[in-house]
């Protein structure tokens, strides 16, 4: 099964990018809201919502990282719902890229271009659960994309129209 998952998503990614999927297509045709901070800003659709990190034990808001999720209402539905939580890091030196080793069952992806980044990633499982990481950089700064795919009974798919609008639609302002 977590085989199978993980072919159907590369599947998706070959047809995506070999359909022309580069570029900012793909997000003028979903609605939804643009959530912003002084360092970044990505799409939210309709049915999503945006859910902002704090420092442990902060009241404000951290300017590099948002959850995003379809069908949570409330802070507490991030954890049953499947979401992408977005870091974006103004010094990529300093940030490692994600380690394969802690996730089962990972395939590699071909690199893509969405939006206006060139991404690179991998399918994997972690804690049951499949997910893809995605992530960007131009040598200084890096975007890291964590797509929780299914959680419970609720699914999204990398191929779904609204998720590549929000990874199309990721930029820093």
């Amino acid at each position: 099964m977590k085989k199978t998952l993980a072919l159907v998503f590369m599947v998706g990614m070959l047809m995506l990018i070999g359909c022309g999927g580069s570029g900012g297509s793909g997000s003028g045709k979903i609605k939804g809201e643009t959530y912003s901070t002084e360092l970044m800003s990505v799409l939210v659709p309709n049915g999503w919502k945006a859910f902002p990190y704090y420092k442990s034990g902060g009241t404000d808001p951290l300017p590099n990282t948002v959850g995003i999720h379809k069908g949570a209402k409330t802070m507490f539905e991030q954890m049953s719902t499947p979401g992408i939580v977005i870091n974006y890091y103004e010094e990529a030196k300093y940030v490692m890229k994600p380690n394969k080793d802690w996730y089962e069952d990972v395939v590699e992806m071909k690199p893509f271009a969405l939006g206006n980044y060139e991404w690179e990633g991998f399918t994997g499982v972690s804690y049951g659960n499949p997910v893809a990481i995605i992530w960007t950089t131009n040598g200084v700064e890096m975007f890291q994309l964590n797509i929780f795919l299914k959680m419970y009974d609720k699914e999204i798919a990398y191929e779904d129209a609204d998720v590549q609008a929000i990874i199309a639609s990721v930029s820093i302002p």
